[in-house]
């Protein structure tokens, strides 16, 4: 039987040492507490101070069965042998660390007994070196300042030797050519010669020095002209000059003179280096050596000056001096930067997915090579700044030719898709395949991607640093150019084919879609690609795979997202106005040859040009279908464009067109009147033509606008309403320019019959056509000298199919 009374589960609490060695000893705690401790009344707490062992025992009587006190039992023995064997641990890890204390004291007293001993010692020898140090301070100083005299005089004598054997020691080194260190020997006498030059034994040596030294400069400069001289060599050579006091000017223009002419052979014996290292061995090298040493001779700061650096140029002798050198050097760092160009030129298109590119190994060794052999170079011509620029630029490269292979694959798709057209235009029996139309649309889509993503930008990882932001720039600016390339193709696909009519449709058609498509979901897959790869740590494995949706893309890439989406918005809209246009173009040729270039004697039959009209309606919608396939179809009547929609936007499907820049008309607008449906016109003797050109006017006045070249709805009904639009008002415009007579009119009144008939799937009840073809008919009325409307029994009887 339980209840809610049985007692809480023991909780283990730690406790003090002390404490618990004092209750295994049976001791008292004698220490008293500043406040006394505030006890819980918890007589079941066996760690409390308020446990109640009898009301613990009642309790469990209580709550547990038979088995279950036994088992309780167990525990509580278990659980006081635990506690004895951890005090009896306790107890001796306590008795070791007493007997090991014991002995610490033991060493401690023995080891200061000898201490002191040795310290009594140290005492004793100090005062004993103390007392010997002052006995001898005692004896020698009344010497002391002999000594220091005598050591003055000694010196002075070795100079005034030096000075005296230094005529005998600079002809001893002009003989053996010895240069350097006639120099060396003449730059530390002639501070003291130029002293003491009054005295006519120092002026004897002076002259006899000069006398050498002029000897030796002239040595020096003939060295200069030996063409085998080495490019060290002549650094040294140059640098005894300057410690000569030679002419700065002069001496800096004829060690440029000479080692750049020295450089110029060695490169001409090297003209085509055949790896990197020949080229930083022959061009790079040479060039470190000719500007270190000219920065120690010439160019060299106050605080780093040493014997080599002895010019004594002014501030603006130096920034001359460096500006000689750099005019001299620039075209061989040209040069070199030419010849590395050619090293890491890439291809025009390449794909660099499991492939190695030896351009970026060269790129590598390059970089390595400058920034350890550069140090004088960095700091005088800033070959540093011109290295970096190049692998910017090498970069741009290969981020512009990897993603530039997207256009020759999409050119490749596209040929095979062009060759197929010419095939089925060359096959009469067939009108369009559909299967291959929508596959080559899902491939080419698929395939975009996937050569977008794996292909181009994910290895770009292996070449680029992607932790910097200037390269991610590169690649976002790659990523936006190469969007706009593919849009560009797309747009002009009509100028660069060679296409017949048929194809060229259809090829508009599918671009169409294909736009519609990425603007849809494929720019948003690459660019929430690039921003999970490329601008945030990569948590798995960089294989492609669709983008959530409502993934988070780094925020300076929504902009160029956002427009890319708005091009190819637009690139869809304008393929599909111009195909409609140049459709709408050539069937209103036709219809406008129809009716100028007619002769009718009698009416018997609807002209033929509406018959071709009605072929051409059917036929784009048959292909319109198969391109952009209705996800729900609807009645006619809904999907038809309203009257004014220079604000609409076209919300089917996946093919939205929000956004996109409304295209201007630039052709004349008609007006849609009230009017439903086409009225009779009245008899000739009921009203006069200025009664029907006035209620027609009025007609106009409230009519609302249809523009005519409007955007065109990327479904079978909204083409093929854009295409009657364009057609009613060719058909209006040719009607005005016709020579109207009784059998024109009522030809005209057949057509319209048979045109209504014709456009009433696509348009509805829609006012703007009836409208329309109204107006064609108040026109032609109003201009026929004798409008006889044509009998309604002959009318049907010709409408109708034989």
């Amino acid at each position: 039987m339980e209840n809610n009374t049985q007692p809480p589960a023991r909780r283990t609490k730690p406790r003090e040492r002390n404490s618990l060695l004092k209750k295994y000893y049976g001791l008292k705690d004698t220490s008293t507490p500043t406040e006394p401790p505030v006890q819980d009344n918890k007589p079941f707490d066996l760690d409390g101070n308020t446990f109640n062992s009898s009301k613990y025992f009642a309790s469990l009587l209580k709550v547990k069965p038979l088995q279950g006190l036994i088992e309780k039992d167990n525990e509580l023995v278990t659980e006081i042998r635990e506690i004895d064997g951890d005090m009896k641990t306790l107890v001796y890890e306590n008795y070791n660390k007493f007997i090991s204390a014991t002995d610490t004291i033991r060493k401690m007293k023995s080891n200061v007994q000898d201490m002191e001993s040795e310290m009594s010692r140290l005492n004793e020898n100090i005062s004993g070196i103390s007392k010997q140090s002052k006995f001898i301070n005692g004896e020698l100083g009344p010497n002391r300042k002999k000594i220091q005299q005598l050591s003055n005089v000694h010196n002075s004598l070795k100079r005034l030797q030096f000075i005296f054997e230094l005529p005998n020691r600079l002809q001893l080194c002009l003989t053996k050519k010895r240069y350097s260190q006639a120099v060396k020997y003449y730059s530390k006498a002639s501070k003291l010669l130029d002293h003491y030059k009054h005295m006519p034994a120092f002026k004897g040596i002076e002259r006899d020095c000069h006398h050498i030294m002029d000897k030796v400069n002239s040595d020096i400069w003939a060295a200069l002209t030996d063409p085998n001289l080495s490019l060290q060599k002549i650094a040294e050579e140059i640098k005894l000059l300057v410690l000569l006091g030679e002419d700065p000017q002069k001496l800096w223009k004829k060690y440029i003179e000479i080692q750049v002419s020295m450089l110029n052979r060695k490169q001409r014996e090297n003209s085509n280096p055949v790896s990197i290292k020949d080229l930083i061995e022959f061009y790079i090298v040479p060039l470190e050596d000719i500007v270190k040493h000219f920065e120690t001779l010439f160019l060299a700061t106050e605080k780093n000056d040493t014997l080599s650096s002895l010019a004594n140029l002014t501030p603006d002798q130096k920034e001359e001096a460096k500006h000689h050198l750099l005019v001299a050097i620039h075209p061989h760092i040209d040069s070199f930067f030419k010849l590395a160009q050619e090293f890491i030129q890439l291809p025009t298109s390449i794909t660099i997915k499991d492939t190695h590119l030896p351009q970026f190994d060269h790129l590598a060794q390059l970089q390595s090579a400058l920034l350890t052999h550069t140090q004088a170079l960095k700091s005088v011509a800033k070959i540093d700044e011109r290295m970096i620029q190049l692998t910017a630029d090498w970069e741009s490269a290969l981020i512009h030719n990897v993603f530039d292979s997207l256009i020759l694959g999409l050119k490749d798709h596209f040929n095979k898709f062009i060759l197929s057209l010419h095939q089925q235009a060359n096959d009469v029996s067939s009108e369009f395949d559909t299967d291959r139309i929508a596959g080559f649309i899902q491939d080419t889509q698929t395939w975009l991607l996937d050569h977008f993503i794996n292909t181009c930008l994910l290895p770009l990882n292996q070449y680029l640093d992607t932790t910097l932001p200037l390269t991610l720039s590169r690649i976002q600016f790659g990523i936006k150019n190469i969007w706009q390339k593919i849009s560009d193709r797309f747009e002009n696909v009509h100028k660069t084919s060679k296409l017949d009519k048929a194809s060229l449709q259809i090829f508009m058609l599918v671009g169409s879609r294909l736009c519609y498509d990425l603007a849809d979901n494929g720019i948003f897959h690459v660019y929430s690609t690039f921003s999970s790869q490329f601008c945030r740590p990569v948590v798995e494995s960089s294989t492609y795979s669709s983008p959530d949706q409502d993934a988070k893309i780094e925020p300076n890439l929504i902009p160029d997202m956002n427009q890319t989406i708005e091009l190819y918005l637009k690139t869809g809209q304008t393929l599909l106005n111009k195909q409609m246009m140049q459709e709408g173009y050539r069937l209103s040729a036709r219809i406008q040859e129809s009716y100028l270039f007619s002769t009718l004697k009698s009416v018997t039959h609807v002209s033929e040009i509406w018959y071709l009209v009605y072929n051409r309606l059917k036929y784009t919608e048959r292909l319109v279908e198969s391109i952009y396939p209705p996800a729900h179809p609807s009645p006619p009547s809904k999907r038809s464009p309203s009257v004014d929609n220079s604000e609409s936007d076209y919300d089917y499907g996946p093919y939205s067109t929000r956004n996109v820049q409304q295209l201007q008309s630039t052709h004349s607008l008609t007006t849609v009147s009230s009017i439903s449906e086409l009225q009779p016109l009245p008899p000739s003797d009921r009203f006069g033509s200025t009664d029907i050109n006035m209620m027609n006017n009025i007609d106009k006045l409230f009519a609302d606008r249809v523009d005519i070249y409007r955007k065109v709805d990327p479904s079978p009904i909204g083409i093929c309403t854009a295409l009657i639009l364009i057609l009613l008002k060719s058909f209006l415009e040719v009607t005005r320019e016709m020579e109207m007579n009784t059998v024109y009119y009522q030809q005209i009144q057949v057509d319209i019959e048979y045109i209504k008939r014709i456009i009433w799937p696509y348009i509805g009840e829609e006012k703007w056509a009836s409208t329309m073809l109204q107006e064609v008919l108040s026109g032609v009325y109003t201009r026929c000298s004798s409008p006889i409307s044509i009998n309604q029994d002959e009318l049907a009887l010709i409408l109708t199919p034989s």
